[in-house]
């Protein structure tokens, strides 16, 4: 094992870390016109910025090599931010990591870039891998409440279904509201985090909040109605 164990970033990286110091030397001069000692490629310099846009646009083109590169250098990123991911199957990790640099890499080649190239990858990266890893703690909560072994204590508890008309009633008040504030009475109603809600449509937390509470305040006639049915 090479310390990549994740398919496929560990096939990707492995094009790069495979090659001794004279292969390496020789694919930097033809990827970003200077040996590899001299590329500015982890920390660029405000001068040597064009090295890193070069390594961008090479492994964007189809440049495994220079893919593998890529991929090599923002590893440490990937796996810090999605350390979550990682302990709990690397070949998801694996699969997310190359997916969320891809996704980096294709939105800041489409900016203006300039000497902060590699920190607008990183800043993206960040960002991306934060929501794949709210959705996964939001998908293993949501797993947690439906635990096959924990049902049978749950229906002991309470084996009465509820009332049809009543739940109809509840799933057309929450149809009539925007998708964000449904989707968020939703996740609160399952004591799922709001946060992968947010951003799944565009809103801040704050933002989503407070759509939710003015739609609490405006169906509170209903909801009180529901209440006393029930």
């Amino acid at each position: 094992m090479d310390g990549h164990p994740a398919d496929p970033f560990g096939q990707i990286t492995r094009r790069w870390r495979s090659l001794d110091p004279d292969e390496r030397d020789e694919q930097s001069r033809r990827i970003v016109g200077v040996a590899f000692a001299k590329a500015r490629i982890e920390r660029p310099d405000v001068g040597c910025h064009h090295h890193y846009r070069r390594l961008l646009t090479a492994a964007l083109t189809g440049d495994p090599v220079a893919l593998g590169w890529l991929a090599d250098t923002h590893r440490p990123l990937l796996l810090t931010r999605g350390r979550l991911l990682f302990e709990q199957d690397p070949a998801e990790w694996g699969a997310a990591s190359l997916e969320v640099l891809l996704a980096a890499a294709r939105w800041a080649d489409a900016g203006s870039g300039g000497p902060w190239l590699r920190r607008q990858v990183a800043q993206q990266i960040t960002h991306r891998m934060r929501r794949l890893v709210e959705r996964e703690l939001a998908r293993r909560q949501l797993e947690r409440a439906f635990d096959p072994a924990r049902l049978p204590r749950i229906e002991a508890a309470d084996d009465v279904e509820p009332h049809p008309e009543l739940t109809d009633a509840l799933e057309q008040m929450l149809s009539q509201l925007d998708s964000p504030t449904s989707a968020g009475l939703r996740a609160a109603a399952c004591r799922l985090p709001l946060a992968p809600v947010a951003a799944d449509h565009g809103l801040t937390h704050s933002a989503l909040k407070q759509r939710m509470a003015r739609a609490r305040r405006q169906l509170r006639p209903q909801l009180a109605e529901f209440a006393r049915s029930a």
